[in-house]
């Protein structure tokens, strides 16, 4: 059985009829703000651009910046998100361009730091900001996927 027809009420899992899923999902999908979520993904670039241009007085910890957990988004696909869209394939693109975005702000942090202010821009400006661009795509192809139903 394909993924649509998990949408369509035509199977039942976990006990659970498949098409009560779509409500399910459709409304976790509602508890994640996506517009919300994709403007705070485009700041990161802004934060870490001013940051490593010396324009902020923003402090950050590479660390911190590394967990894919703590920010709104990312709480939200550890909770409800993980929940509903598990074996959504929008959904496993966004756990792993979320990980690697959170990866790569933390090395351009911790590249600033060590003075390695060139190669910090360079990741911003590479990886980082295809990251981010993959970030946003996914949120967007996941609320597609649901509002297909």
């Amino acid at each position: 059985m394909g993924f649509m027809n998990l949408f369509r009420g035509k199977a039942k899992a976990d006990g659970v009829r498949i098409a009560d899923r779509a409500i399910y999902a459709a409304a976790a999908l509602k508890e994640l703000d996506i517009d919300n979520a994709v403007v705070a993904h485009e700041n990161w670039s802004l934060r870490l651009q001013a940051y490593v241009r010396g324009k902020s007085s923003e402090v950050f910890d590479p660390a911190v910046v590394c967990s894919d957990k703590h920010c709104d988004l990312g709480k939200w696909i550890q909770g409800h998100g993980r929940e509903q869209f598990e074996y959504v394939p929008a959904f496993e693109e966004l756990v792993s361009y979320h990980k690697s975005f959170h990866y790569h702000a933390s090395n351009i942090v911790t590249l600033h730091q060590m003075g390695e202010t060139a190669k910090a821009e360079k990741v911003l400006d590479g990886k980082f900001k295809d990251l981010s661009w993959r970030v946003v795509n996914a949120l967007n192809e996941l609320r597609r996927e649901v509002q297909r139903f």
